[in-house]
């Protein structure tokens, strides 16, 4: 599995903005994510990262501040892997 650096990064920029705590779950499957892929979540995994993750790394996407800006957000890609 390669690391997903564009999401790593993404992640890390929402982590400093304060829009995910590296305390909370959804930390966790956002780096499991990163690091194992898609397909390595659970069903209740992929839930979560849909339903609490991917609206926060959209927030920071769509608000310019992501220093990466021509990086797309992978939030909308469900068969990633």
């Amino acid at each position: 599995m390669q690391h997903d650096h564009e999401l790593h990064d993404l992640v890390q920029e929402a982590v400093d903005a304060g829009l995910i705590d590296v305390k909370s779950p959804w930390y966790a499957i956002a780096q499991q994510f990163i690091h194992q892929g898609y397909a390595s979540l659970s069903d209740n995994q992929k839930f979560a990262f849909y339903k609490f993750v991917a609206p926060q790394l959209e927030k920071l996407a769509n608000s310019g501040r992501f220093s990466h800006a021509s990086t797309a957000c992978p939030t909308n890609d469900r068969n990633s892997s």
